[in-house]
């Protein structure tokens, strides 16, 4: 590692434009909640279908938005996990929802 070129780092704001899913992070709530469990479970979800070649990388960010910005998963901010089979039943759901959308579309 060279210290030089650490010493040397700019630690500038980011370009939302260029990376909209950062925008993404700001809609997390500042206490734990099973919102987190939407947001994980959705990234990997639509990742994979672009990995499976069934959405264009372009539907990645929007995809997301759309599940967690619906009045659906919306109300998880306030909730917080009691138990894993809470987790593990909402990630269950949330596959689900975004398969429904990806292939009322298609």
């Amino acid at each position: 590692m060279d210290i030089n070129k650490l010493n040397n780092l700019d630690f500038s704001l980011p370009d939302y434009n260029k990376f909209p899913s950062l925008k993404i992070l700001k809609l997390l709530p500042n206490k734990i909640s099973l919102f987190e469990t939407v947001l994980i479970t959705a990234n990997d979800e639509v990742v994979k279908l672009f990995l499976n070649k069934k959405i264009k990388f372009t539907k990645i960010v929007p995809l997301i938005n759309t599940i967690i910005k619906s009045k659906t998963f919306n109300k998880y901010k306030k909730i917080t996990p009691k138990k894993l089979d809470n987790i593990t039943k909402l990630s269950d759901f949330v596959r689900l929802k975004i398969k429904s959308l990806v292939y009322k579309v298609a």
